[in-house]
């Protein structure tokens, strides 16, 4: 070959899942969604699409015969901390001064739900439900700061 780039590391340049299969029965149908999009995500080390990510899961399990357990599905907590706090509106046991907690409540069950195997959210959000179930009580103010202070002070 002459001189100039070689054509297979212009592809690596690029390398994603929308690329089209070179080899095998698929050829020219996008790799998306299969073990060699999969591959192509790793090579370029980035993180594999949910498509790819699940068809390789797939692959590895059949290739284990069946040893992997499919992974845990976590309730979404959005909407239980609306709820939460709709009851606790209706209870009267929120008023206006509470809406930095009602904001960060929210905040966290938003980013648990984006990221549920991120340990350091859960503690904050557990830890923000429990602020909010104080929250009306007499003593409820001092845990409301406490939690706001941590979530300030927080570096996880």
């Amino acid at each position: 070959m002459g001189p100039g780039p070689h054509p297979s590391n212009e592809r690596r340049a690029d390398v994603k899942c929308e690329l089209p299969l070179q080899r095998g029965p698929n050829a020219g149908s996008p790799a998306t969604g299969s073990v060699a999009g999969y591959r192509r995500h790793r090579r370029a080390a980035e993180p594999a699409c949910s498509a790819c990510s699940t068809a390789n899961r797939l692959y590895e399990q059949r290739r284990l015969g069946g040893a992997l357990s499919p992974p845990p599905q976590f309730p979404p907590q959005f909407p239980a901390a609306e709820r939460t706090i709709a009851e606790l509106r209706r209870q009267g046991r929120l008023e206006p001064v509470d809406a930095a907690l009602v904001g960060a409540f929210l905040g966290l069950a938003e980013a648990v739900d984006a990221s549920p195997w991120a340990a350091p959210l859960w503690r904050q959000y557990r830890d923000a439900t429990e602020a909010l179930r104080q929250a009306g009580a007499a003593d409820g103010r001092d845990a409301v700061r406490a939690l706001l202070a941590q979530l300030d002070d927080d570096t996880d």
